[in-house]
């Protein structure tokens, strides 16, 4: 079951010439996940409405089915918010495009200075770290990074699938980068919070503009 959802969700390659390449992640991984995360809201929130009832009578809809079927409404945008992400390397035109929706980020290919992969892990949680999401990033000129994943981490070890790994090195070679190999970097999702405030509200903007793709609401 691993093996399968690390093959869902891939960084494919989708055009690969002198010119251009192009690498597409498709909204099915996405779409699944908010599914099961939909589902499992429902379930839990249902059960344990049935059951807390008998003890605290209407308070169990007040405090469980209540905030339950916020998190199913939540879901069901989420499954509507489902984007295929497209990463565009043109080199008739110089730049570097990423599309998502009706979202989309251009930059110059000069800006690029080096790709590499991340490696998140959790801080650890109620039965122990997930298992670590990796991610082939761009680094531009003036520090932006843009990892190329599609809402849905890569799950592998060490560092990381095969697949990410010949991804980045192909990048890597059709932009002509001066590196030698590809870099890892380990990252947690706890050091994201050590930014300070320009960081976080530069960041916070941009992801807005991604993840938007022109509102959350259902087409």
């Amino acid at each position: 079951a691993a093996c399968a959802h690390g093959r869902m969700v891939e960084l494919k390659l989708v055009e690969d010439s002198d010119q251009r390449l192009v690498y597409k992640m498709g909204a099915m991984a996405m779409l699944c996940h908010m599914s099961l995360c939909t589902l499992i809201a429902a379930v839990v929130s249902f059960s344990l409405t049935l059951f807390l009832r008998h003890y605290i009578g209407i308070f169990a809809f007040v405090f469980v089915a209540f905030p339950g079927l916020l998190m199913v409404i939540c879901g069901f945008f989420g499954c509507a918010n489902a984007r295929h992400f497209t990463f565009t390397f043109d080199r008739a035109a110089g730049d570097f495009t990423a599309i998502a929706g009706g979202a989309r980020l251009v930059r110059s290919l000069g800006e690029i200075r080096l790709i590499h992969i991340e490696r998140e892990c959790s801080s650890g949680g109620l039965f122990g770290g997930d298992a670590p999401g990796f991610a082939a990033t761009l680094l531009f000129a003036d520090g932006y990074r843009c990892r190329l994943e599609g809402g849905v981490s890569i799950t592998g070890s060490g560092h990381g699938p095969s697949h990410l790994q010949a991804a980045a090195e192909k990048i890597r070679l059709f932009l002509d980068l001066p590196q030698q190999n590809i870099p890892l970097l380990s990252t947690s999702r706890a050091s994201k919070e050590e930014h300070s405030p320009a960081d976080a509200a530069q960041a916070e903007a941009s992801l807005s503009r991604w993840l938007a793709c022109q509102g959350i609401a259902p087409r």
